[in-house]
């Protein structure tokens, strides 16, 4: 959706969702959505809530031609918390992934999450279960630098069709 107005709309929608082109994804329980624009494109990441897994996409124009860039992370398999001291928490939910953009050099800088250790519900009032924010680092300007090349060379193989 995109608004002419500024952010209280009205919205025209434009597109339909990302996952459209994607049979083999779900349809359905996607939630947490994250958007950004980095290195002359428009990525977002999900959340398919069921199957804790996070699926990342790329557009040129952040309206048509999303492309499937696969799963970004999913529970029990990525590791995204390792410390460099080889250490690696594994939470049991890991929510709400968020991306910082510096203003001054466009890249991403680092992700925010939402974790638990425990299942929903399994927090209680003075325990040491509640929700917390994990920042993780993320080197944008090299993520920029290798999409671009991941890019080009899709384009060059089209172009070889």
């Amino acid at each position: 959706m995109i608004s002419e107005d500024g952010i209280q709309g009205p919205y025209k929608i434009v597109a339909g969702p990302v996952f459209h082109n994607r049979p083999d994804l779900h349809k359905h329980n996607n939630e947490d959505p994250t958007v950004w624009y980095s290195g002359g494109r428009y990525y977002i990441m999900y959340n398919h809530w069921p199957s804790k897994t996070c699926h990342f996409f790329s557009s040129e124009d952040g309206i048509n031609d999303w492309t499937y860039r696969g799963i970004a992370y999913k529970k029990g398999e990525s590791k995204i918390f390792k410390y460099t001291d080889g250490t690696v928490n594994m939470w049991e939910f890991v929510e709400r992934p968020t991306a910082h953009v510096d203003a001054e050099t466009g890249h991403v800088t680092h992700f925010n999450f939402s974790v638990i250790d425990v299942g929903k519900g399994g927090d209680q009032g003075n325990d040491k279960h509640g929700s917390k924010i994990v920042v993780v680092p993320f080197d944008g300007e090299a993520f920029d630098r290798d999409m671009q090349k991941i890019v080009d060379q899709e384009k060059a193989a089209r172009s070889k069709k």
